[in-house]
């Protein structure tokens, strides 16, 4: 993604604003391009607010430090840390008129970059001039290591720039394209994947998380703080991450819910699975939950739905079961109601036939959820139950008493 920011410093303009612009463009990206015409003049680096183009970098670079705060209030701000946020620094020379020398020597453009920052020795005699000098030069050492310079010249002839974006790449002047060819080749080899606090890497919905909460602060006209906004994108990423995870975990379950009747131990062994996939894709897109605050929101839910997976298969047994006593028992009821049973012998032959039903039931009732647990229909208190007490009755002959003498 390319962000550009048009220059700033100009007269009539807003320094803070511009500021400001400079300050979140360097928050978001990963490679921050300066853009100047001309070579670094040394008598412009010794006094930079006498040159406009430079003046926006001077105050923004040296006023770093109070545009951004990298960790939350109360903790002390150290400004090391800037360089585990910052982008890396290319500082392009447009419209050069003549070589890069040093002292009369042609030098590459970033060695003529390095030599342009280097340091005045400021011993216990260092004057005001001198802090000044070295003011921008030790920001720019110290918030961006990594730095480059690319130095073009003027890319065509005055009448040809008025339709420079018409010109195919013969006609336009040679070492341009050249060094242009360099800068391209830098940026798409060596440049780095923007990364927050921590080295993780940002995708496209974290930049969106990042960019509203930096332009929230500066709304308020507070200080960005870069720990505060990490921590809300964070929030939204981990929120991301659980849903992925459960939505992971269903669809695995609702694939296994076409396949046969299940027990609990089958049931076990296939939340442990998907219980598993989800873990890993909590943890492919969680980002910073240090605290373990959205996992173990994720546990719950998973927990929570393993409870109703067991509560389902429950139900769905019990209501099979049930239809395959009303299967098996059909001809005992049938001879109930007709009072088969209520003559001598009829005990006995129930009592077969019953063996026979049972038999069936749990035959045909193997891996049910609630197998081997009492069968309602045969439990005492219930209609076949009391019927059985009749027929031991009826089938018991009466005994008769011997009259007295």
């Amino acid at each position: 993604m390319n962000l550009k920011q048009e220059s700033g410093g100009s007269s009539g303009g807003d320094e803070q604003n511009d500021n400001s612009i400079m300050a979140l463009a360097v928050l978001l990206c990963s490679l921050f391009v300066y853009n100047s015409k001309g070579i670094i003049q040394q008598t412009s680096l010794r006094d930079l607010q006498q040159i406009m183009s430079l003046t926006c970098l001077t105050i923004f670079v040296t006023e770093l430090a109070k545009l951004i705060r990298v960790q939350s209030q109360g903790q002390e701000n150290q400004e090391p840390e800037f360089d585990e946020i910052f982008p890396d620094f290319v500082w392009t020379l447009r419209d050069l008129t003549t070589d890069l020398e040093i002292d009369g020597l042609a030098v590459s453009s970033d060695e003529y970059l390095e030599n342009c920052l280097k340091l005045r020795p400021d011993g216990a005699e260092a004057t005001e001039k001198t802090q000044d000098y070295n003011s921008l030069r030790k920001c720019l050492r110290e918030y961006f290591p990594s730095r480059r310079c690319f130095g073009f010249g003027c890319p065509a002839t005055r009448r040809k720039l008025k339709h420079l974006q018409e010109l195919s790449d013969a006609e336009v002047d040679e070492d341009f394209v050249e060094e242009f060819g360099r800068f391209s080749e830098y940026v798409y080899t060596e440049g780095k994947v923007k990364r927050v606090l921590g080295g993780h890497h940002v995708t496209g919905t974290m930049l969106c998380g990042l960019l509203e909460g930096y332009v929230h602060d500066f709304v308020r006209k507070d200080i960005p703080c870069v720990e505060s906004s990490v921590a809300r994108m964070a929030e939204l990423e981990n929120e991301t991450a659980v849903s992925k995870a459960l939505e992971r975990y269903d669809d695995l379950a609702a694939a296994q819910s076409a396949e046969p009747s299940q027990n609990l131990v089958s049931l076990a062994r296939l939340y442990q699975h998907n219980h598993k996939e989800a873990l890993q894709t909590f943890m492919r897109h969680s980002l910073m939950d240090k605290s373990g605050k959205h996992l173990g929101k994720l546990e719950a839910a998973l927990d929570s739905r393993y409870r109703e997976q067991v509560s389902k298969m429950e139900s769905d047994s019990e209501r099979r079961c049930r239809a395959l006593i009303s299967e098996t028992m059909g001809s005992l009821q049938e001879k109930l109601s007709s009072q088969h049973y209520m003559k001598v012998g009829g005990h006995a032959e129930f009592q077969q036939d019953l063996k026979m039903c049972i038999e069936e039931y749990n035959t045909r009732s193997v891996g049910e959820f609630n197998v081997g647990a009492p069968v309602p229909c045969f439990s005492p208190g219930s209609v076949i139950y009391a019927c059985l007490s009749l027929i031991r009755r009826a089938a018991t002959p009466k005994r008769t008493t011997s009259p007295r003498c």
